[in-house]
């Protein structure tokens, strides 16, 4: 499985990266790294991963893949597609709207019974999930301190409405090395089970090889409040690193 994911991502990386140019105004950024832990909106899913992602952008229309492959037993793959698109609604204010379609081809149990209410609730949920799901969002960033941004999120086949906001900013350490920190905090609300809370952080240094590519090493931590995730487990500290390149 691994090495038919490495091939599809190569295959696609060639096609995208010659369609940017031959079309002045599609672009193309292709991401590889791994990461101890794979985090989603609070909840560990799996334990040491290998991820990747390929984003295109055509004007202010956007669609990429990315995907998560856990480097150990006893977890499942991940892929999302997603296309969106982006407006401006004043000099501040940026929408954004678009949808996603998760697939989990070897879909795993991600969260064990552990005689607390939500989370055996939860549980039954994550049990009962296709091995597709579809989720619609509309958000809005704002262009001033903090980057700030809120989203509305809703997944039709889980039948869950998630709220997020999030804020980042970077710190130029030189002109090779940049600093970028962020912070999370939403609402996830399950129509078949209880709500829960989720937020994190994350600080990466993100070193610059080109005008076109870079690393980053970075740590994250996050949390909810309803024990759920891998065996239980409701906080996480993770670390991981990356390579990005832009066509």
């Amino acid at each position: 499985m691994k090495k038919e994911t490495i091939a599809l991502f190569s295959i696609a990386a060639g096609a995208f990266c010659t369609a940017a140019v031959n079309a002045e105004e599609l672009t193309a950024d292709l991401s590889l790294g791994y990461e101890s832990e794979y985090v989603f909106r609070g909840i560990q899913l799996a334990d040491s991963s290998l991820q990747a992602a390929i984003d295109l952008t055509y004007g202010d229309f956007y669609g990429g893949i990315w995907t998560n492959q856990p480097t150990s037993d006893g977890s499942s793959n991940e892929f999302d597609y997603y296309a969106g698109y982006q407006f401006v609604l004043t000099d501040l204010i940026t929408a954004d709207t678009g949808i996603t379609f998760y697939q989990y081809p070897d879909a795993r149990s991600i969260a064990k019974s552990t005689g607390d209410e939500t989370a055996d609730e939860f549980q039954h949920t994550i049990d009962s999930i296709d091995k597709e799901t579809t989720e619609i969002y509309f958000g809005a960033n704002l262009d001033a301190a903090l980057a700030p941004s809120a989203y509305v999120f809703y997944d039709f086949d889980l039948e869950v409405l998630t709220l997020e906001t999030s804020v980042s900013h970077e710190i130029e350490l030189d002109d090779k090395n940049t600093v970028v920190i962020g912070g999370y905090l939403g609402y996830a609300d399950p129509d078949d089970s209880s709500s829960y809370w989720y937020y994190g952080a994350s600080a990466d240094i993100v070193y610059t090889l080109s005008e076109s590519a870079s690393i980053s090493l970075g740590l994250r931590a996050s949390a909810n409040d309803s024990n759920l995730g891998l065996g239980g487990t409701d906080a996480n500290i993770w670390g991981g690193f990356s390579f990005q390149a832009g066509y």
